[in-house]
């Protein structure tokens, strides 16, 4: 055997690890994949379980994560994780070891801790019990479960699967181990990512929706040049006027306060004017089209991101085989942005562009 296995399943707001080492099998799942909402360690679940020298048994270690004091109590992830771990335990034995699972009667067994429970009565009481429930569920037998903590356990081949329904974030309780993949060959696109893409209407985040930027532009730049000469002009009009009325009445300090009186009604005008052009209209009528077709575009993406969660971020490794290499930069930029769920406006045409080109990729 290797020293190490290591096997991975991703999908919507879930990932799960599954690494075989030579004395433990050690799960954790990932409940808000990818997105990180406290950029540090992402929030997850933690199953370890250890094995002895023969893999006769194996012994379920703390469940942590998903208990009184977390937000994913009774959310469906602790049902998940065992599931996944019974499964794990049944691989190791099989793929891993090459055992038969009729000859080899494995014993799994734990105990159960009140460590991290609700200290006062009657939370202390019902988080017990809960916890003793939950682990009956998969056909685990106490030596007492009439109190907090106990042993239990059960042979490998009488557990069962607690797979009734999904997780607080649509996962399902059961997700079948031959789904998984071994991480070093992770798939390029996953079959659930697939199958999303190949739903994705195109059309909808065609940035052709968007003005012509030059257009923009070029007419921007028009209004400025318009708005300097007219300022200018009328600057000049107003200024010297009073220029000659202070060298008449001979008062030179006014100089300056007929300046600034000068600037601020050419500068008014001058605004007054322009705003008055066709080409200023025709501008403002463009900026607000822009400022819509963004609106849109960022609604069906969100359409795409949202229940995917950094729909984009998982199809960068199949999207760096087959961009060409001066696209990577700007794919690691608006991937990053998928990930935190905001893209943005800068990048609006490379997110569409990729995903076009992912799409069109797929088979």
């Amino acid at each position: 055997m290797e020293d190490k296995v290591h096997l991975e399943w991703i999908d919507g707001k879930t990932r799960i690890t599954i690494e075989f080492t030579k004395n433990t099998i050690d799960i954790k799942l990932y409940y808000t994949y990818p997105l990180n909402p406290n950029k540090s360690t992402p929030p997850r679940i933690n199953l370890s379980i250890n094995k002895d020298a023969l893999d006769d048994s194996f012994e379920i270690g703390d469940l942590q994560g998903n208990g009184f004091e977390s937000e994913v109590q009774d959310k469906g992830f602790g049902k998940l994780i065992v599931n996944v771990a019974i499964q794990a335990i049944r691989y190791y034995l099989k793929e891993i070891k090459g055992y038969s699972l009729e000859e080899k009667r494995a014993q799994v067994f734990g105990e159960t801790s009140t460590a991290g429970d609700d200290p006062e009565e009657p939370g202390a009481t019902e988080c017990w019990q809960r916890r003793n429930g939950f682990w009956q569920s998969f056909g685990f037998v106490f030596n007492d479960p009439n109190v907090p903590i106990s042993k239990f356990r059960c042979p490998l081949d009488q557990l069962n699967f607690n797979d009734n329904g999904e997780t607080a974030n649509g996962t399902p309780t059961y997700i079948d181990i031959r789904e998984f993949w071994l991480i070093d060959e992770k798939p390029t696109l996953s079959q659930p990512d697939k199958s999303a893409l190949s739903k994705i209407d195109v059309s909808l985040i065609d940035t052709s929706i968007l003005p012509n930027e030059s257009h923009i532009k070029t007419l921007d730049n028009k209004i400025d040049s318009l708005r300097t000469v007219l300022f200018w002009f009328l600057l000049i009009l107003i200024f010297i006027p009073c220029c000659f009325a202070a060298m008449y009445f001979e008062k030179y300090s006014l100089l300056i306060f007929a300046f600034f009186i000068a600037w601020f009604i050419s500068l008014m005008v001058s605004q007054k004017i322009i705003s008055k052009r066709p080409e200023q209209k025709q501008l403002d009528l463009l900026r607000d089209k822009r400022n819509q077709a963004i609106d849109t575009l960022k609604k069906r993406i969100n359409c795409i991101e949202a229940p995917m969660n950094g729909f984009l971020w998982r199809l960068m490794p199949f999207l760096r085989g087959i961009i060409p290499p001066e696209e990577i930069p700007r794919l690691e930029q608006v991937s990053n942005q998928s990930r935190e769920q905001v893209i943005d406006i800068d990048n609006l045409q490379d997110y569409c562009h990729f995903i076009k080109t992912a799409k069109s990729h797929i088979k």
